[in-house]
């Protein structure tokens, strides 16, 4: 099964709605019609059908929707965000253990909402930044560790100073050793033997990097090798001169163009 939010094969994923296929992508039916800012599917989905969005456009202003039906009706699900959850939602994650802890985490007018209890009301989580908490309290993005039901950590990014990971649900915070925007965590599995891995890049350039010890050390991602490109060809010997009707003329390399006046001049 496959889920697309926007119009499969569209320009614009934002402006059509939720589609599913059940036959990789062979046929689609229409799930939700409307602007979708965000969708997360349950890990779970096969056993539970559930769906969480944020609606934009005429049908909604934003907040959070969830279906337990594989989307064939919908509900608001706001209950405790307040002013927060009529807005944009920018990013929603299920907890890996959602079918055991029913968590879900999701930034709403940048701060962080958490739900233990699939959805049904939400609660803010406090973040900081360590020294810089009073400048920069918002939350851009965050990420939530691939094995959230026994290390409950996730790590934030609030700005130019707020880079952190919190390894007890958001209740403690500790600066990570770089200020490194999280973009995923997984597991790095060789064989059998995998290692919690969070990757990122720098705030201010697009490298990337990766941590396998919860972000306490980075290293960068291996890119791939591009050869050089080969050095211009050099000017033919002898030049060759094209004139053309138009009175223009070309020398192999360059520009030639005929004067107003009696004479030629070389423009390169």
């Amino acid at each position: 099964m496959r889920l697309h939010a926007g119009h499969p094969g569209g320009y614009d994923p934002l402006r059509e709605g939720v589609f599913v296929s059940p036959d990789e992508g062979a046929s689609w039916r229409q799930l939700y019609s409307g602007k979708v800012y965000a969708l997360a599917v349950s890990p779970w989905y096969e056993q539970d059908q559930t769906l969480f969005i944020s609606p934009g456009g005429y049908k909604a202003n934003g907040g959070i929707h969830r279906s337990t039906d594989g989307g064939a009706t919908w509900q608001e699900s706001n209950t405790g965000m307040g002013y927060g959850g009529m807005y944009q939602v920018r990013e929603i994650a299920f907890s890996s253990g959602y079918a055991q802890d029913h968590t879900i985490y999701v930034n709403a007018e940048l701060a962080l909402w958490r739900s233990t209890n699939a959805g049904e009301d939400w609660e803010r989580v406090t973040v900081s930044w360590g020294e810089e908490a009073g400048r920069y309290g918002t939350v851009w993005d965050f990420v939530l560790s691939p094995r959230y039901p026994e290390d409950y950590t996730l790590w934030i990014h609030g700005g130019q100073y707020g880079f952190s990971a919190s390894r007890d649900a958001g209740a403690t915070w500790q600066p990570l050793s770089q200020p490194i925007i999280p973009l995923v965590a997984l597991d790095d599995c060789m064989g059998t033997n995998c290692t919690p891995t969070i990757m990122g890049r720098y705030h201010n350039n697009q490298s990337f990097l990766k941590s396998y010890d919860y972000g306490q050390t980075w290293q960068c991602l291996e890119m791939p090798y591009t050869p050089p490109a080969p050095p211009p060809a050099e000017i033919p010997e002898p030049a060759t001169l094209l004139l053309l009707a138009s009175g223009l003329a070309a020398l192999a390399g360059y520009g030639v163009r005929r004067r107003a006046q009696p004479g030629w001049f070389r423009h390169e």
